[in-house]
Formats: C-alpha cells, structure tokens, sequence
C-alpha cells in the first residue's frame, strides 16, 4: 500500500480469481484502486467512482468537482471481476481506500458512478450489486440501463454515440420497457459521434449535481454510519421526447402533465416514452444537449471535452461569453449567461457578460427563437466555479 497526502493507491485481493485473459484485466488475484481526496474537504461525504479507469483521480475537472462537493474521486481497475463478486470488492476497496487516505468515512460514503463502454456497464452492474448506495449512474458509450426494481429507482442517464454500432436502436428499444415500469432513467444521443466519450460530461456532472442535491439528506455524515438516500421526489421531475429529437429541438415538460395528448414541442402524453429528467433546469440542457446540427454554439469560454481547455472560474469575476449564431439563421430573440438581445442576424457572434455570484457547477444553455418560429438551442457548457 502506498500513502500520500492526496492522492493513494492500493490493490484488493480478490477471493475469486479473474478467468479472463484479456490484457485489460490486469492480475488474476488483484484489482486495483486509487483515491483523490481534495485538500479543503476534511469529511468526505461521497465518492464518485469510476470502475474501469484509474486515471479518474488525475483529472483536473473531477478533482474540482469533487472539491465542489465535498466528495473524494475514486478510479479501479475491475475488468474480469464477476458480477457476483462486485459488491464485496467494491466494499472491500472502499474500505482499504478509506485506511489509505485517513479519511473512516469513506467506508459508508455513497456513490455516484460513472464509466465508458466496458465501465459503463460495469457502473450499472455495481448499482445492481449495492443499489442502496448509489446516488446516480451515467454510463457512456454502452447500451445499458436499469434492468431490476433496485435500479429503477436509481437515476441514470445513459449517453451514447449516434454512429456507435446499435446503441441508438437497442437503447430506444429499451427506453420504454423500463419507463413503464417506473425506471428513472433518461439516453442522449451525441449526433455523428461513434465509440467516444466526447462532450458528455457537459451533462453528465450537471446530472449528478441536481441529484445529489435531492437524494443526500441535509445534515447527515457517513462519519455516523451508512447514509440514508432519499427517493428523488416526482413533483421535481420533467419528461423528454426522444421520439422528437431530430428536430429544432426537443419537447420537455413537466412529469405532471403526463397523459394529455401531445403536441409539437411538449412532452410524449405516454411518459413511458419520456427520458427521465429530474427538473426543468436540467430538461432544458438535456434539449440543447440532443440537438442533432444546433444553429446557435457557444464560442467560449470552453466546455468540457473534446480537448477543449480546461478553465476553472471565481465566484464574483466576470466572464465573457461569447455565441455564434449560424448564416442564415435570424432570430427574433437570443437568450444566454448574461442577458438576451431582440433581432438578432445569422452568421455572427455575440457578446455577453455574465458574473457568476457563487461557487459551483453551472450547465450553461443558450437558445433563440427564428423569426419563423422554431426554437434553437445551443450544446449546453458546463463551467465550473470555485
């Protein structure tokens, strides 16, 4: 075992050997775990893992978001681990990490999991395996989802590539199988994109932030014992229709107004063919996210992914936000940080400050409407800010 101040590594032995052979996998008889515990947090009230990368704990934009949130970033190697074995080896590596950092907490610490492809689906198996600790899942690049009782009362959002084999067939053929039986459970498609991670965290870390903000009860530590989670309260929750998010933009609405019959740019009256969205903030990011070719884009400041640069901004500072609007494409209104602006033209960009008065994790949108009608929505920009 090897300790440091922040940053710790150490291996579980695993009482059932690894049988596959793939060079992925790593040892037989080990799997491999490593902590990121932020210097500013002196409890730890949650870890977000990643099951099948390591190289979790090095990212500069997980560490602040853990920092954000008070939480420590795990990475593991448990590629060829067996699904019956999951529950005792993540607790086991939660246990030797919460020895290695100093931090007892984390023995109890909730999850929020996160992976691609192959960790992807090992993220849904660990939530089947110990669903009472897990917050909120967002697998990438892999066409699973909820598949028991257990995990259906899980939120998950599961992205995946538009051009990556049959993820768009299978997870559409899903969707409404798990909906009617109550999954909290919303896909989102990367148009054009095949096997990539790419622009996903944009929605990925608001996800978690909106329900972390629900389901942690206030003033509760695992420093007392395992915590509690509550269910995420259904007044809050927002439907999306994946059935229209080919067009301008896709309807969102309001969980509550399920059943009345659909109309163009609202929600599917049958919520079982809804994605799953926990409120109207996060609905609105989740339409500009599916956008198939958006007409408005932000120019900066940067996202997340795609090797943009990562920039992390203070609470109190101005910052420049600037959005490009497509040749042809003239609006009645455009909408962003900042402020908005009335007859705006196509193919130029536009200028906005915005001071963000807090710390935090902001899924920026920006959105417009044609002086013909249809709404335009920009890919939301996560921003964070310390």
């Amino acid at each position: 075992m090897q300790n440091c101040d922040h940053l710790c590594k150490t291996q579980v032995t695993l009482k059932t050997p690894k049988k596959s052979g793939d060079k992925r996998s790593g040892e037989a008889n080990t799997a491999p775990f490593s902590i990121f515990v932020p210097d500013e947090v002196k409890v730890i009230r949650e870890v977000v893992f990643n099951p099948f990368y390591e190289k979790t704990v090095e990212q500069k934009h997980w560490r602040t978001a853990a920092t954000h949130w008070d939480f420590a970033l795990v990475g593991a190697n448990l590629f060829g681990v067996r699904n019956a074995d999951l529950r005792e080896v993540v607790t086991d590596g939660l246990n030797a990490m919460a020895e290695a950092s100093g931090h007892a907490e984390i023995t109890n610490s909730p999850m929020c999991l996160v992976g691609m492809s192959a960790g992807g689906g090992m993220s849904v198996n660990i939530a089947e395996a110990m669903p009472e600790r897990v917050i909120a899942v967002a697998p990438v690049c892999l066409e699973v989802g909820p598949k028991s009782e257990a995990t259906r009362k899980i939120p998950i959002i599961t992205i995946f590539g538009e051009r990556d084999g049959k993820q768009m067939e299978k997870l559409s053929a899903k969707l409404p199988e798990q909906r009617a039986l109550g999954a909290q459970w919303a896909i989102a498609v990367q148009w054009g994109r095949r096997h990539e991670f790419a622009k996903a965290n944009n929605l990925i870390m608001p996800f978690f932030d909106t329900v972390i903000a629900e389901r942690y009860p206030a003033g509760v530590s695992p420093v007392e014992g395992v915590v509690d989670l509550k269910p995420y309260p259904e007044e809050a929750v927002w439907l999306g229709d994946k059935d229209g998010w080919e067009d301008y933009a896709a309807g969102i609405g309001p969980w509550r107004l399920r059943g009345t019959k659909r109309q163009k740019g609202h929600p599917p009256g049958d919520s079982s063919r809804g994605c799953w969205l926990p409120n109207e903030e996060f609905a609105r990011l989740w339409r500009g996210f599916v956008v198939r070719e958006p007409k408005i884009k932000f120019v900066s400041p940067p996202g997340l992914g795609d090797g943009q640069p990562f920039l992390v901004h203070d609470a109190g500072k101005q910052i420049v936000v600037k959005v490009s609007v497509a040749k042809g494409v003239n609006l009645r209104t455009l909408s962003a940080p900042g402020g908005s602006l009335k007859d705006v033209e196509g193919g130029r960009e536009y200028e906005f400050l915005w001071t963000p008065e807090k710390a935090g994790i902001f899924a920026r949108e920006a959105e417009g409407w044609d002086r013909e009608g249809p709404r335009h929505c920009a890919m939301p920009h996560t921003i964070l800010v310390r």
